[in-house]
């Protein structure tokens, strides 16, 4: 169809015009932000990174004027993943849309929130197309904290900081702290960096060795306090705070992900859950399991439940380890903490940490520390395991603790074009380093082709170590005009009537016949052969090579056929007899 034939009286296009969707599915896919839209061919996926219960993560590349960003795709889950398989169709197409809708819910929250560095970040988006429906936010190097921390524990990699010095009848045990204990006084307590010179400056190389320490534990929870006191402060409850929506940056910045179950809190402060949807219960606040009610209280309680996984390193789910082998449902977690039990410290928590982790699960809501205390307690602690820890990143070491923003007077991150810019300068580095490579390369090519094509095509009375077969003469007796270096042949025969020499003889292991051990006409490996003492010894070396890859050859009217390389069609030397080896004698002594 023409494009003049496209256009309406009424200036709607025939083409824009969808008579088989319902008119709610073409409003659904209508874009939601200009802003954000992303054109579907700008976007390949790599390769899955992940999946959670509302969908799937991917690594892919956006293309934007000519360049290449890689960034994390969030789309919904494969109709082919186990879980949907098992659904009747109409299941399914429920369930993808629930997923679909879960991603339009993050998409409002993130496009709402302004930039934060410990934030993921918003990229766009794909809303107008229901088959390529997807959210592109930023990639991170390192994934998912609790993996990495998983990681770590498991191959010994994790360096506890704190050197705990007790007298013989007060001493600290972390794995019998409740909320109804006092936690027992120490004599004195220190870190390494306190103690040791040079430990604080090192800790750049112990993370590149691949080493976790205390105060990285204690960096990673101090800006996670930081993005939940930011989300707090705009109104938006984020409901699922765990370390497995926790990405780490290569830098060691984190940023808060997963905005699926998050949604903006009323001027009373509460939001309240008026459906029923599937929420992380282990992470939640008992009075938000009982009401459906969550404010930035029970977010506090959920922090509290991500510094246990920190300094668990993750190994268990919250109440899944074998202390709690009575607990497996949401009621049983309930009458747990009914009970007045909490989670149990871990060993290796920092005391002034293990106090405000038991004061984040305080029944009563209002008791519980706020973030910006959280943030205090956390940047207190670094400032004595390792205060040079709070300048990287070009971070101040010092910052407003107590403030309405906690991230005044922190340098923020280079946005996305910023980004984008870099990006394009560093292409166009790499282009011109590889126009100078080639460059180089076709020098080096002019100056040594006409050479090396002087030595092929010099007279053989000008060569004392080789004697050529590319002559006119050799090539209509054996096909070959391609002389290369090969592996040793070993040769047994000798004629001392005839001249010594090397002669070099390339002949591709090709048969196409189907020798055995070979596919029919694959010629794609060379099996060069060199011969040396004598011309019978070349002679032989050419006849066991027709021998040993054509004894099986069948071919009409020739039964022994081999095609040798000879620097364009193959040719075909047929009916091998004592003649021809005598010819090929005769050529190769005429050339010495």
């Amino acid at each position: 169809m023409n494009e003049g034939d496209n256009n309406s009286t009424d200036g709607t296009t025939v083409e824009s015009v969808d008579y088989i969707t319902t008119l709610q599915e073409q409003l659904e896919y209508l874009p939601f932000n200009e802003n954000f839209e992303i054109e579907p061919a700008n976007l390949k996926l790599l390769k899955q990174l992940g999946g959670g219960h509302f969908g799937d993560i991917h690594l892919g590349l956006l293309t934007e004027n000519g360049f290449q960003l890689p960034v994390a795709v969030k789309t919904p889950k494969s109709s082919i993943c186990d879980r949907l398989r098992q659904l009747g169709s109409v299941e399914r197409e429920e369930e993808l849309n629930r997923q679909r809708d879960s991603l339009r819910d993050e998409l409002k929250i993130m496009s709402f929130l302004p930039s934060h560095s410990n934030v993921i970040k918003l990229i766009g988006a794909i809303t107008t197309s229901r088959d390529d429906f997807c959210v592109v936010i930023e990639y991170c190097e390192y994934g998912g904290l609790d993996r990495l921390l998983r990681e770590k524990f498991k191959n010994d990699k994790y360096v506890n900081e704190l050197i705990l010095k007790t007298d013989s009848e007060e001493y600290l045990d972390y794995r019998c702290i409740q909320s109804n204990e006092r936690v027992k006084s120490i004599e004195s307590r220190m870190y390494n960096g306190q103690e040791r010179s040079g430990w604080m400056a090192d800790y750049s190389t112990r993370r590149n060795s691949g080493l976790i320490t205390t105060s990285d534990l204690l960096w990673f929870a101090l800006q996670i306090a930081r993005a939940m006191s930011f989300l707090t402060e705009n109104m938006v409850l984020h409901r699922d705070v765990a370390l497995r929506n926790v990405l780490l940056k290569s830098d060691f910045t984190i940023r808060v992900a997963d905005f699926g179950l998050s949604r903006r809190f009323g001027d009373d402060g509460y939001y309240m859950q008026s459906r029923n949807v599937s929420i992380p219960y282990r992470y939640i606040a008992p009075e938000s399991l009982r009401s459906g009610r969550f404010s930035s209280q029970s977010e506090s309680w959920s922090f509290g439940v991500v510094l246990w996984e920190l300094f668990t390193f993750a190994q268990h789910q919250p109440y899944a380890a074998e202390e709690y082998c009575d607990i497996k449902t949401v009621h049983d977690i309930l009458d747990y903490l009914d009970s007045g039990k909490r989670l149990n410290v871990p060993e290796g928590t920092p005391r002034n940490i293990a106090r405000m982790m038991i004061a984040l699960w305080h029944e009563d809501p209002t008791q519980r520390p706020t973030f910006q205390m959280c943030h205090s307690n956390l940047h207190s602690e670094l400032l004595m395991s390792n205060p040079l820890i709070l300048n990287s990143s070009g971070k101040p070491q010092q910052c407003a603790i107590v403030t309405a923003d906690l991230d005044a007077g922190l340098p923020k991150e280079s946005d996305l074009n910023n980004l984008q810019n870099t990006q394009k300068l560093d292409a166009m580095k790499r282009r011109f380093r590889i126009l100078i490579g080639m460059s180089a390369i076709l020098l080096i090519m002019c100056i040594a082709l006409p050479t090396a094509m002087y030595f092929i095509l010099r007279t053989p009375a000008e060569s004392s170590s080789t004697i050529g077969l590319s002559g006119e003469k050799c090539h209509q007796c054996l096909c070959l005009t391609e002389m290369q270096s090969c592996a040793a042949v070993n040769c047994t025969e000798d004629d001392d009537s005839l001249s010594r020499g090397i002669f070099q003889i390339s002949l591709p292991y090709y048969n196409d016949c189907g020798a055995p051990g070979k596919l029919p006409g694959d010629n794609t490996n060379q099996a060069w052969r060199r011969c040396s003492n004598d011309i019978k010894c070349a002679v032989q070396c050419i006849k066991n090579y027709v021998k040993r890859y054509s004894i099986n050859c069948q071919s009409t009217g020739c039964e022994q056929t081999v095609r040798l390389h000879h620097g364009g069609p193959n040719g075909c030397i047929g009916g091998v007899t004592d003649g021809f080896w005598k010819e090929t004698a005769a050529c190769l002594k005429s050339h010495q």
